[in-house]
C-alpha cells in the first residue's frame, strides 16, 4: 500500500507543468580567431612574455655570478654553442634565440587558439630557468 501511494504521488507530480529550467550561460567562443590588433593588446600574452624574459635574465645573471663563486659547477643546458663554462655572450645568444622561438609560438597560439594557451610554454620555460638560477645561487 505504501509503495502504491508513492507511485501515485510520483505520477501526479509528473503531470504538473514544471517551471522552465535555467539556461546555461554562454561560453566564450574561441572558434573565431582574434585579430592581430586584439592579439597584440592581449594582457595574457604580454604577462607570459614578461615572466619568461625575467626568468631568463635571472638565470643568465645567476649563472655568471655563480661561475665565480662555484668553480665546480657546470652549465646543464649545453646546446647551441654553450659549453660547460659559458661566456655572457654565449648565454645571451642562446636565450634570445629560445625566447624568440617560444614567443613566436605564443603569439601564433594566442591568435589562432585560445589566449590561455600562452601560459603553458611560458610557465614551463620560466620554471626551468628559475630553478637553474636558484641552483647557481645556492652552489648546488
Amino acid at each position: 500500500m505504501r509503495y502504491a501511494l508513492v507511485l501515485l504521488l510520483a505520477v501526479l507530480s509528473g503531470a504538473q507543468e514544471l517551471p522552465e529550467s535555467p539556461r546555461p550561460q554562454a561560453r566564450i567562443d574561441y572558434s573565431e580567431h582574434l585579430t592581430w590588433k586584439q592579439t597584440f593588446k592581449s594582457k595574457r600574452l604580454w604577462l607570459s612574455e614578461g615572466v619568461m624574459a625575467g626568468s631568463m635574465a635571472f638565470d643568465i645573471k645567476s649563472t655568471l655570478d655563480g661561475q665565480d663563486r662555484c668553480p665546480w659547477l657546470v652549465e646543464k643546458n649545453q646546446f647551441w654553442g654553450v659549453g660547460p663554462r659559458p661566456t655572457p655572450w654565449q648565454l645571451t645568444r642562446r636565450d634570445v634565440a629560445v625566447f624568440g622561438i617560444v614567443s613566436g609560438v605564443n603569439l601564433l597560439a594566442s591568435k589562432y587558439l585560445s589566449p590561455w594557451v600562452t601560459f603553458g610554454p611560458a610557465a614551463g620555460f620560466s620554471a626551468r630557468h628559475i630553478q637553474g638560477g636558484v641552483e647557481w645561487m645556492n652552489c648546488r
